[in-house]
């Protein structure tokens, strides 16, 4: 059987941190951006996690997956879920979160879209870059 990797508790507790401040600088760009003030936003929200299983209509799910977490720059990946019945609102607000945040950059973080050819769907997918200043 093969040996179990485990995380030390040091990296998990770096880990959380990273990806807590990932997901708060995209709600920090998603809101001081224009979205709030349009019939876009969605109505039940931004929710951490992936989504899978709710069935939350109008609502989308944010998360991260942090990859390289020993040295800087910090990569990884923002993916966006969005919940809604309606499809034309749904391509509208992909569109729409995908001008935000692609290219976008704050609080030492940079945003691009990763599949910038391919038609919206319920998924969005930015790579992310991450330089902490310590």
């Amino acid at each position: 059987m093969p040996k179990r990797i485990t995380i030390p508790q040091v990296d998990r507790e770096r880990q959380r941190d990273i990806i807590a401040t990932v997901r708060d600088t995209a709600m920090h760009i998603l809101h001081d951006s224009y979205l709030p003030r349009t019939n876009l936003w969605p109505k039940n929200g931004f929710k951490s996690g992936h989504g899978i299983g709710c069935r939350i209509k109008d609502c989308v799910y944010i998360g991260v997956n942090a990859w390289v977490l020993d040295a800087p720059p910090i990569t990884g990946r923002l993916y966006l879920n969005i919940w809604n019945t309606e499809e034309k609102r749904r391509e509208q607000q992909a569109e729409h979160i995908k001008i935000i945040l692609d290219f976008a950059y704050s609080n030492n973080l940079y945003f691009e879209d990763e599949f910038k050819k391919t038609s919206p769907t319920d998924y969005l997918w930015f790579k992310f870059t991450y330089t902490p200043t310590n």
